[in-house]
């Protein structure tokens, strides 16, 4: 990304974010008072350091949507990237809802106002994730972190770690604004009908049944025809 791209690009950031403002404002300001009254002694807010545009480390801001305690329970990602499967079990009633339509990350906000994050790129990581970088992984880094991205939109949390990183080397080599603008538009419509970023890992278990059993089946049928046409053969001969 060349220099002007990344002037440009902050440009389009500070004015996206003046446009809605208006909007976000109110929203966050409600959810910040229902997840108080929720939990009158928890924290508002979960921080996070994560790893930002050339290994810079930043705080990143999100919603608290876990019970509070154990902050290492509230990453929702294994080391390589997977959603935790135990971590919908401290999952509150308020960051479930929150989840399922990406509210949890609007204070990410804050970060694109100090210049630590952008509106789109590739998400930031903990720094445990950059173990299994390899070089053309490290591409991520050239770039500031966005608060969405082209591997969210495109896949959410149904894509591997690897499939993700993929993403984001082609997000990065095929970097445009109007790329940019076309990853807003998306995650503003995923938002919209209700899908967000965010997917219950409960339900990506299910779906994941779900797959393998048509894969059974499909596996099943197939013998069973290689077992009728070796009989039809016989019998035939």
């Amino acid at each position: 990304m060349t220099s002007t791209q990344m002037r440009t690009k902050r440009i389009f950031d500070l004015l996206f974010l003046v446009l809605l403002a208006p909007l976000v404002v109110p929203i966050c300001f409600i959810l910040a008072v229902i997840i108080k009254l929720s939990a009158p002694k928890d924290p508002i807010f979960f921080t996070q350091m994560r790893v930002g545009k050339d290994g810079k480390l930043f705080k990143m801001f999100k919603f608290r949507s876990m019970v509070a305690g154990d902050h290492t329970s509230h990453t929702p990602v294994n080391a390589d990237g997977s959603l935790k499967i135990n971590a919908d079990d401290k999952i509150t009633q308020v960051g479930r809802l929150m989840r399922r339509l990406s509210l949890d990350e609007l204070p990410q906000l804050i970060n694109v106002i100090l210049g630590d994050m952008s509106i789109s790129g590739p998400r930031p990581e903990v720094s445990l994730e950059l173990e299994k970088y390899d070089k053309e992984t490290y591409k991520r880094l050239e770039v500031l972190p966005g608060l969405t991205g082209w591997a969210q939109v495109g896949g959410r949390n149904q894509i591997d770690f690897e499939q993700r990183h993929k993403l984001d080397i082609e997000y990065i080599n095929d970097y445009s604004f109007l790329l940019d603008l076309k990853i807003v538009m998306l995650t503003i419509s995923t938002i919209i009908i209700g899908n967000g970023i965010y997917e219950d890992s409960n339900i990506v278990n299910k779906k994941a049944n779900i797959k393998a059993y048509k894969q059974q089946v499909r596996i099943s049928s197939k013998k069973a025809r290689k077992t009728n046409e070796k009989y039809n053969d016989s019998y035939h001969y």
